[in-house]
């Protein structure tokens, strides 16, 4: 839609598509005309961008939303410029409409999905962490920060590689476990990893504990990775009790398996 306005604001001209839209005639949409299709909630608003862009001598720009012929609103990016006379006198208003009803829906609804997914990132039982391909941090709930005894920690500096460096790392059998296959390293060149357990011990403080580790790549439209998703769970009591369940069945099949001809196991699990 383009209309043109006299320097006070006042409509001297609208294209075919204002009329077409609105449903308005020619008498109904001149002089101040142009503010009835408005919204309500809107008039006000757009009432005020114009006069503070008059009292300016400035542009203005604004979303609002315009009543169609059959009484359906629509989004709107409403544009003026002011037109300058030799004197700097603003003689005329030249204004475009827009519509962009369907980018704003578009718009909205990846905001609520950004939200809801924000909020499955915040509250989820593990640590979450997103990294690019150079392994920086692009995200990180706080969780993944809790899991490292990083509480307070404003900002992760550091590399992935450079944090899990930080402490002893292994696998449940004891052995270290090499940077270059950690979970998210994997994940970055195309590799799944799930429920990975590692045994982390803090290099400064000694504090050990048992974590699962899953990692997945980030995939773009071309297919091509350019980071991963990584997620943590400290799992320390299930793993004392799998490494405390092991001992034992290893200690029933040694006994079993040494040649002893009778074997008596009382409840204290003595024999």
């Amino acid at each position: 839609i383009v209309c043109v306005t006299t320097s006070s604001g006042e409509n001297i001209f609208f294209n075919n598509e204002w009329y077409s839209y609105t449903g308005m005639s020619v008498d109904e949409s001149m002089g101040t005309g142009w503010n009835k299709p408005f919204h309500p909630d809107d008039q006000q608003r757009a009432w005020d961008a114009w006069e503070a862009a008059v009292n300016r001598n400035a542009e203005y720009s604004l979303e609002c939303r315009l009543r169609r012929a059959d009484g359906a609103y629509r989004w709107w990016l409403i544009r003026g410029v002011p037109a300058f006379n030799k004197k700097n006198e603003i003689e005329k208003w030249f204004g475009t409409c827009t519509d962009i009803h369907d980018i704003k829906l578009n718009s909205e609804n990846l905001e609520s999905e950004k939200q809801k997914l924000q909020t499955v990132f915040e509250n989820s039982p593990d640590g979450i962490a997103i990294i690019g391909v150079d392994e920086s941090f692009s995200a990180y709930n706080n969780k993944y920060l809790n899991y490292f005894g990083l509480d307070n920690v404003p900002k992760i500096e550091c590399s992935y590689t450079e944090l899990v460096a930080l402490f002893e790392v292994s696998t449940l059998r004891g052995d270290i476990m090499p940077l270059s296959n950690l979970p998210g390293i994997r994940a970055i060149r195309g590799e799944a990893v799930f429920s990975q357990e590692l045994h982390f011990k803090n290099r400064t403080t000694g504090r050990e504990w048992y974590g699962s580790h899953s990692a997945m790549p980030i995939r773009g439209d071309d297919n091509k990775i350019n980071g991963a998703v990584i997620s943590v769970r400290d799992v320390t009591p299930n793993v004392l009790d799998k490494v405390h369940l092991i001992s034992m069945v290893n200690e029933q099949e040694a006994v079993l398996n040494s040649g002893i001809l009778g074997i008596a196991k009382s409840k204290g699990n003595q024999f």
